[in-house]
């Protein structure tokens, strides 16, 4: 029951995650970029509590949400660095993304851990 509810919330707030997204970046693409960051963070989680083999209770959910969020976050923050540096500085897509992927690493890996 505990896991059925909370995969109902998730649903919920990775649609409403979604449709925040459409509104700050004004596109249907850029969102599906990076909420496809979202499945595979849990997989990787997921895949390491069935390696481990310890056991799914309510603290490993909360983890899991917690993980969500930060891949979430990092994943705005490297498109919309993209985006600037495409716009404002006329960048190719793949410039502009490794160009984001190289300034913003750091960062991002500091704030996480």
């Amino acid at each position: 029951e505990l896991f059925s509810g909370f995969a109902t919330a998730i649903a919920a707030g990775i649609l409403l995650m979604y449709l925040t997204l459409v509104l700050l970046f004004r596109s249907f693409v850029q969102p599906v970029t990076i909420l496809v960051a979202l499945p595979l963070s849990v997989g990787g989680a997921l895949g390491f509590i069935l390696i481990t083999g310890k056991a799914l209770g309510l603290s490993t959910l909360i983890g899991l949400l917690m993980l969500m969020g930060i891949a979430a976050k990092n994943s705005i923050l490297l498109v919309e660095y993209a985006l600037i540096a495409e716009r404002e500085r006329g960048m190719s897509r793949f410039e502009a993304l490794i160009d984001a992927a190289r300034k913003r690493a750091r960062p991002i890996v500091m704030t996480s851990v």
